[in-house]
């Protein structure tokens, strides 16, 4: 008998792709992009594996950056601790820069 397979609060069911080649339950992007040329759009989202157990498979997040004139993308995936530390590298270079 197969197994049901469970999905993460987070995930996203028109972007999961825990049945798929990749077998990652994903949630909604959120996505950040200036209007300028050659400006990085970024699609920020949760992923695992759905191949580990839930609720102990490893969370990340996935950055896609993308620049306006090169439509390549580069995907990163950070843990927990990296995107803390990503979060308060931004929160103390932010007041730096003007409107």
């Amino acid at each position: 008998m197969p197994q049901l397979l469970t999905h993460p609060e987070w995930c996203d069911p028109a972007e999961c792709d825990a049945v798929g080649p990749f077998a990652q339950h994903r949630g909604r992007a959120r996505r950040i992009g200036g209007p300028r040329p050659g400006d990085v759009h970024i699609a920020a989202r949760l992923t695992c594996t759905s191949d580990d157990p839930l609720p102990e498979a490893p969370v990340s997040v996935e950055l896609v950056l993308t620049r306006t004139e090169h439509p390549a993308d580069a995907a990163y995936l950070l843990d927990r601790s990296t995107a803390h530390h990503l979060h308060a590298a931004l929160g103390e270079l932010l007041p730096a820069m003007t409107a």
